[in-house]
């Protein structure tokens, strides 16, 4: 459940192991009520229908950025199991003088001023 910081995994050892690691920072967020919302939502997914309509509805949502995609002439990965798509904007020029706001992070700066402009000057949510 995304932002909720409840889920689980299943797979071989070798994903397993290293996700551990970083569930054992995450997985203690994780409150009552939630834990307790992400069950009782479990328990009713079949009668509401819920993966057959968010399928839907993703695939929707995602027609609307890939249409969009071609047009441009931008290639991008068709997901297959989540709604992230990733573009592949390396024949997109970008202006040389571009600065990010005043906020850093510890991303690379070209990627992390790509997304900061994409953002502010497009106004599409990217990561970088």
């Amino acid at each position: 459940a995304t932002g909720w910081h409840v889920g689980w995994l299943i797979g071989p050892e070798y994903i397993i192991r290293p996700t551990l690691a970083a569930s054992m920072r995450i997985v203690f967020c994780s409150n009552s009520p939630l834990q307790e919302a992400a069950a009782a939502g479990l328990e009713q997914v079949q009668e509401c229908k819920f993966f057959q309509t968010q399928t839907a509805e993703y695939a929707e949502r995602r027609k609307v950025l890939t249409d969009c995609f071609d047009t441009l002439g931008l290639p991008y990965t068709n997901p297959e199991g989540s709604y992230f798509i990733l573009l592949d904007i390396s024949r997109v020029e970008f202006p040389d003088d571009y600065t990010m706001p005043s906020l850093r992070v510890c991303l690379e700066e070209v990627k992390t001023s790509t997304c900061w402009f994409i953002a502010l000057e497009v106004g599409v949510s990217s990561i970088p």
